[in-house]
């Protein structure tokens, strides 16, 4: 992907001036996510869509921070789809992103070729007893779906509406990159605790001197605990759930996984037809499945 050469926007939409819906293309955040969909969209029949990342498009900085949005991969994506809005056809580009914190914030901006997982992240999709038991045939774990979805849940809320209410507020927080490590298994059921406090002290510490504490913390995320969605997916973070999951596995069995391994096999586990069903992926097949 590196090798093709970056397009600027306006190349982009003299492309499509030209061919209209004949040439139609997908735009995500990163390479993981290009292979996702361009396989989820091969299992659907809608071969003909080049998936691309959105490393392939010249964008600049300067625009993705003049709409309010941090620079980084998910910015960039959302940036393109305001730049091309209105200029090529829905037909033929879509702009796919991370939801993120949106199914609980409800910020998201209203354009018609920016559509967002049905859930946080593509990781989220394979938080399923499908995958689960798919997966467990390799790793023989002595638990059931019903036992490791509620012991995760319940620890993936708590550190994902840490990150609801630092942008909120905002405030910056700094998430540490293994979340795994402020978990322990109690002796008593061997159930997973999470150390929240201990979470949200390393979160707030990059606040430099702002009035937030663990005790502020705590008071918002059960504020927001009173009106979740109903999926607990909308309410996880892919990362942490990755993270999680990978050490969940470590403590039940003798496999030895990372979270990058975690990610590569939950989402080659995911069968396509479950997916068809998926708002995401309805509305995908809606505008690329039409007749060119």
């Amino acid at each position: 992907m590196r090798n093709i050469p970056r397009r600027t926007i306006a190349e982009i939409i003299q492309l499509h001036k030209r061919e209209g819906s004949r040439q139609r293309e997908l735009f995500v955040e990163g390479p993981e996510d290009r292979r996702f969909y361009a396989n989820v969209l091969s299992g659907l029949g809608l071969n003909s869509v080049q998936v691309l990342d959105i490393d392939t498009v010249e964008i600049c900085a300067a625009d993705v921070l003049a709409l309010g949005l941090q620079v980084g991969c998910k910015g960039r994506v959302v940036c393109l789809a305001s730049a091309l809005n209105g200029k090529v056809p829905v037909s033929a580009v879509a702009c796919v992103a991370d939801a993120d914190t949106e199914h609980v914030s409800r910020s998201s901006p209203n354009l018609a070729l920016l559509l967002l997982t049905d859930f946080t992240s593509i990781e989220l999709y394979a938080y399923t007893e499908y995958v689960f038991k798919k997966l467990d045939v390799s790793l023989q774990l002595p638990l059931t779906w019903a036992k490791v979805s509620q012991e995760m849940q319940s620890v993936l809320v708590d550190a994902f509406l840490m990150r609801v209410v630092c942008a909120q507020i905002g405030l910056p927080g700094e998430f540490p990159d293994d979340f795994s490590a402020f978990c322990a298994f109690t002796k008593q059921d061997s159930s997973p605790l999470f150390r929240f406090n201990d979470y949200a002290a390393r979160v707030l510490s990059a606040t430099h001197g702002r009035p937030a504490a663990v005790a502020f913390m705590q008071a918002e995320v059960a504020k927001l605990k009173r009106s979740l969605p109903a999926d607990p997916r909308m309410c996880m973070h892919g990362h942490d759930f990755k993270s999680l999951f990978g050490w969940y596995v470590r403590k039940h069995s003798n496999v030895s996984i990372d979270k990058n391994t975690v990610s590569t096999l939950l989402l080659a586990l995911i069968d396509c037809e479950r997916l068809a069903c998926e708002p995401l992926f309805v509305e995908l097949s809606s505008r690329f499945g039409s007749p060119t």
